[in-house]
């Protein structure tokens, strides 16, 4: 973001929150009222949400000509891991949670995934993306 002036970061950075904070919060909202119903649909079309909230962020991120932050990229990781080790702790601890609470809950975190992928791969190409991974080579 350095190429951008000071008003252009503070704009960027408002639009990006402004995203996040509507469709993070209706697709956390969704996906938890599908947990308690044990509904795949609203489940997933939780996570859907969230992924529209992701494929927002690109744009933000084509509109003014940047990638994602390395503060935006660990605060996806980090909400990313979390959640996901909650969902598997709930799943291996809890007597309420349900096959279809599992299924739907494991069809979403893979969907984030791969459309998280599909990104990589997109902007970067096949070979750049299999080298963020790829740690061993660094050492």
């Amino acid at each position: 973001m350095s190429g951008l002036s000071r008003k252009q970061q503070v704009e960027r950075h408002a639009l990006v929150l402004s995203f996040w904070l509507a469709l993070g919060f209706a697709g956390s909202i969704l996906v938890q009222l599908g947990f308690r119903r044990s509904d795949a649909l609203v489940t997933l079309a939780g996570f859907a949400v969230l992924i529209a909230g992701f494929i927002g962020h690109i744009i933000i991120n084509k509109y003014y000509e940047t990638s994602f932050t390395e503060r935006e990229t660990a605060l996806g990781l980090l909400m990313y891991s979390v959640s996901l080790l909650g969902f598997l702790l709930l799943g291996v601890f809890s007597d309420a949670f349900t096959r279809t609470n599992f299924i739907s809950g494991a069809a979403g975190f893979v969907a984030i995934f791969a459309t998280v992928i599909f990104f990589m791969i997109s902007r970067y190409g096949l070979r750049q993306a299999f080298n963020f991974f790829d740690v061993i080579r660094k050492f």
